[in-house]
């Protein structure tokens, strides 16, 4: 089922919103690849595309995350290690030939993706938007150009 990104989702900072976006069109576009049936490679190649992204995402945050020494950057580094991880493995899975890894993919990341926004995101938002120079602030155009070539 696709996911309708709605304000409720806003953390009121565009670049990290605007990552969230991504990461949300990437889950729609496994979805429908895997409702319409299409060749496993199509699946493969959003699967592939949502780990390179999110790492992207995430290297970018946590390096902000650090910057504004956010208290609990240890625990919030820890659940996307744990993400990748759990991704990495049902995507190897999926290189083995289970097709089906792919249902457990798109449950396990709505799942994620949704609260993780809304749960642990929210938290560091406060400090963010009084931090100075936010990276965030600075380098949109930069994610954009990478985006474009996803």
């Amino acid at each position: 089922m696709q996911i309708q990104w709605g304000s409720q989702y806003n953390l009121g900072i565009k670049m990290i919103d605007d990552q969230h976006q991504w990461l949300i069109n990437l889950y729609n576009k496994i979805d429908s690849a895997k409702s319409r049936n299409q060749p496993v490679e199509i699946l493969g190649t959003y699967m592939k595309g949502l780990l390179h992204y999110t790492r992207f995402h995430f290297n970018a945050e946590e390096n902000e995350l650090k910057r504004i020494d956010y208290k609990q950057f240890v625990e919030h580094k820890d659940s996307h290690e744990r993400f990748i991880k759990k991704i990495n493995e049902s995507l190897q899975e999926f290189d083995q030939g289970n097709e089906e890894v792919v249902v457990y993919v798109l449950d396990y990341l709505k799942d994620w993706l949704l609260n993780h926004i809304m749960r642990e995101d929210k938290k560091y938002v406060p400090l963010m938007k009084t931090a100075t120079n936010s990276m965030f602030f600075q380098s949109a155009a930069a994610a954009q150009s990478f985006e474009r070539t996803i």
